[in-house]
């Protein structure tokens, strides 16, 4: 019988206990959010400990302007690259309660999409794009993991800082796709300064303006895919040419 009394006596004790360490996690307030793309209210929902908001994916929604960031606040700064990378948010990402609490106001946060024009996109100091279709493309990701120290050992070579080949991207566009899907991805994209394993026809078919095509021809004399020139930037240009060697291409064909 004692300890029929003494168990709950300790159950409350403990309740006692944990309320006096402050409020339990369990009952902090919900986080209201609106999502807005200009002026259209295009999402909204409830945020908390347990549960995460999705933001939209804002790729396809303008033509004349780049998707650049979500910014969580009120009022939407002038200079919006400047404004804190807290307040910044991605495409399509998720936004989580401890991130966004402490900019809500009754309870509410706004979260505004932002455009920019492409120029005035932060530009990486050299983006490359390879065609994520590798029967066709013969590039995998394997292949470009095999080949990206050659291009910074490279870049290092030409006299380009650590910080700057730190900066360097390399995406895959076209998953699976055919050539038009793969021009889509890059011509939205905007920013690709060469592309690699793709077809005489990534200027035709694809519909991707670019400076110049070359077709690899291997030290067998066979020949193997193209790459393309997009932008005229003098790193973009230099490792075109490098990519036309065996040195620069030999890591991507094994």
């Amino acid at each position: 019988m004692k300890k029929k009394t003494i168990l709950p006596i300790l159950a409350a004790g403990a309740v006692l206990s944990l309320a006096s360490c402050g409020p339990m996690k369990f009952l902090e307030n919900d986080i209201r959010y609106e999502v807005y793309d200009g002026t259209s209210l295009i999402d909204e929902g409830v945020v908390n400990i347990f549960n995460n908001g999705l933001l939209p994916n804002l790729a396809d929604r303008s033509s004349d302007e780049r998707f650049y960031r979500y910014y969580v606040g009120e009022e939407v700064p002038t200079d919006v690259k400047a404004a804190p990378e807290e307040r910044l948010y991605p495409n399509a990402g998720l936004l989580r309660y401890h991130d966004v609490k402490d900019f809500a106001v009754d309870g509410l946060v706004k979260v505004s999409a932002i455009y920019l024009d492409l120029e005035d996109m932060p530009r990486p100091f050299l983006k490359i794009g390879w065609y994520d279709k590798t029967s066709t493309s013969k590039v995998s990701q394997d292949s470009i993991d095999r080949w990206t120290p050659d291009l910074n050992a490279f870049l290092s070579g030409q006299g380009y800082s650590q910080e700057q080949v730190d900066d360097v991207v390399i995406n895959p566009y076209g998953h699976n796709g055919n050539v038009a899907d793969l021009g889509n991805e890059v011509n939205k994209d905007g920013l690709v300064d060469v592309l690699i394993g793709v077809g005489n026809n990534i200027n035709t078919t694809a519909g991707v303006e670019v400076q110049e095509k070359y077709q690899i021809v291997l030290e067998d004399g066979s020949n193997w895919r193209y790459i393309a020139l997009l932008s005229d930037r003098d790193q973009a240009k230099a490792v075109y040419e490098w990519l036309k060697t065996p040195k620069g291409y030999g890591a991507l064909v094994g």
